[in-house]
């Protein structure tokens, strides 16, 4: 993938883009998928020009999922993926420095002490 500003490039461990959304000026939101479909994994990372400023997973060993976009206003996104609940994934531009809080079946990516800038919640069959 090419940065909007300097032509640099980033490496993201997914196979296909599904969805991108420009959060604000420099920071885009990109939702990608393995192309595996008997062991889906989903893939939210918040980039800003050249680098990852967050990455989160979602799957487990054995599980299928599909992205489906609910909605999408207010730097937040709702979707589906592995079942009928909503996640719900909320993003903070400035970030902030937390630990732990991911949903069962969600991971991230990058070091312990880093900034996070992506919320997700898991919420209730709709």
């Amino acid at each position: 993938m090419r940065s909007r500003n300097d032509g640099k490039r980033i490496t993201i461990d997914a196979a296909i883009l599904i969805e991108q959304y420009a959060i604000d000026v420099a920071d885009t939101l990109l939702v990608l998928d393995e192309d595996t479909p008997y062991e889906e994994q989903l893939h939210l990372v918040l980039v800003r020009k050249n680098r990852i400023l967050d990455h989160i997973v979602i799957g487990t060993i054995y599980s299928s999922g599909i992205f489906k976009e609910v909605g999408a206003a207010n730097n937040t996104l709702r979707f589906r993926f592995e079942s009928d609940a909503v996640w719900s994934l909320s993003i903070d531009s400035a970030g902030r420095r937390v630990f732990g809080g991911l949903p069962r079946g969600a991971r991230r990516r990058g070091g312990l002490f880093a900034r996070r800038h992506l919320f997700l919640e898991y919420g209730e069959v709709v």
